[in-house]
């Protein structure tokens, strides 16, 4: 194990065995798998700075990102360049994919972006991305776990903007 970190008494995570990353509730009795949306990465170091909001990072650069104390997990874009003139959500490549994506986005200004995936029915499946970020050109890879294959709407909104494009998942 490489990451442990421990929010109170009773709540810790560790890191450090490949693509998995484990949370206890009482007091590292138990332990359980929490769902990270990534493949093949190992998690080396955990940080909180209370008991909602903490971040992780793999030996291959992605950050995962909680503010509801590991309930949730939320991947963390690269800034690839730092400018931007308009709001701008790219087609997934690969597409048709089978384990991981990347989707690149735009934002001219300093704005809080969500990246949300929907099934064909509109039920909300999965989060990329839940945060705020300074303007400018991102990518982030994506790697859905509890989806199985089929066609998912991915949508983006950063204030007034909103865009969808269509993923195809084969397993």
């Amino acid at each position: 194990m490489m990451g442990v970190c421990f929010i109170n008494k009773d709540t810790g995570f560790i890191g450090g065995v490949v693509n998995k990353l484990f949370k206890t509730t009482d007091g590292g009795y138990n332990w359980y798998r929490e769902n990270t949306s990534t493949n093949n990465n190992t998690f080396e170091s955990i940080e909180f700075v209370n008991d909602t909001v903490g971040w992780t990072c793999s030996t291959s650069g992605i950050i995962l990102h909680t503010t509801t104390g590991g309930q949730t997990l939320t991947g963390i874009a690269n800034q690839i360049e730092n400018i931007a003139d308009k709001y701008e959500l790219y087609q997934n490549y690969p597409n048709p994919f089978n384990n991981q994506t990347k989707i690149r986005f735009e934002i001219p200004k300093f704005s809080e972006v969500r990246i949300i995936v929907y099934d064909i029915l509109g039920k909300e499946r999965d989060i990329i991305l839940d945060g705020i970020y300074q303007a400018g050109k991102y990518e982030i890879n994506y790697s859905p776990k509890d989806l199985s294959s089929g066609i998912y709407i991915y949508k983006m909104t950063a204030g007034d903007f909103s865009e969808t494009k269509k993923l195809v998942l084969i397993k």
